[in-house]
């Protein structure tokens, strides 16, 4: 029996379903600096769902060099914070000291003592990353005392350092030491100390930006090097 061509219709249809097919997914093609670019624009929770599509998107996701997580996001249910806390542990364990060049952290705690070990734990894994561009700006209710993590103090690789502690005690260990710090912004952090900016200052060797924006607890301010700019 002679076979009938197919309808005009039904062939341009099934050529354009094939062509969807093929070009569905053009951002696998695309360079892995232009892929993780067009990942940055996204929340953390969209990347999340695009890290369970594939491996390959799994691989993608996990290697994005900047990384912003929000508790904001998530409002503050405890499930959907504890939810989150459990993905972003395994998430950074998974890169495996894959580079890190900015990593933002805009958190509320309402209980530091049971959460601190939480934020130690990414800060340690971004250091580990060798992160260059450290934002955080951290929401403690109770106690109102953050104390500057060691790691951080001893990273290679920071360069850029900006902290906004919404009205919060900053505590500098006694052996406070940037490596390489080059520019360190303060915004909206108490201090208890009156030497507490020349400490910073003979800390940092490599320093060439200080931005101090509403720091309470400082009456005067003695700066004796002419290599940073205030």
């Amino acid at each position: 029996m002679e076979k009938r061509p197919k309808p005009e219709a039904c062939s341009s249809l099934s050529q354009s379903k094939g062509s969807l097919v093929e070009n569905s997914d053009r951002i696998s093609n695309l360079p892995a600096h232009i892929a993780h670019h067009i990942l940055s624009f996204l929340m953390m929770e969209d990347i999340v769902r695009l890290s369970i599509v594939s491996k390959w998107w799994q691989e993608l996701c996990i290697s994005i060099p900047s990384l912003t997580i929000d508790s904001k996001q998530y409002g503050l249910k405890d499930f959907s914070v504890f939810h989150f806390q459990n993905f972003l542990d395994r998430w950074m364990i998974q890169r495996n000291e894959m580079k890190m060049v900015q990593f933002w952290v805009r958190w509320t705690f309402l209980k530091w003592h049971s959460q601190e070990y939480r934020f130690l734990t990414w800060v340690h894994d971004a250091v580990r990353c060798n992160v260059e561009v450290l934002y955080l700006d951290l929401l403690i209710v109770l106690p109102r005392t953050f104390k500057m993590p060691l790691c951080v103090l001893h990273c290679e690789s920071l360069r850029f350092l900006t902290m906004h502690l919404h009205g919060v005690v900053l505590q500098l260990p006694s052996s406070t030491r940037f490596t390489k710090l080059q520019s360190l912004s303060l915004t909206s952090v108490r201090v208890l100390e009156e030497i507490f900016v020349e400490q910073i200052l003979s800390s940092c060797n490599s320093l060439k930006q200080l931005c101090l924006d509403d720091v309470k607890g400082l009456n005067n301010i003695n700066i004796r090097s002419s290599s940073q700019n205030v």
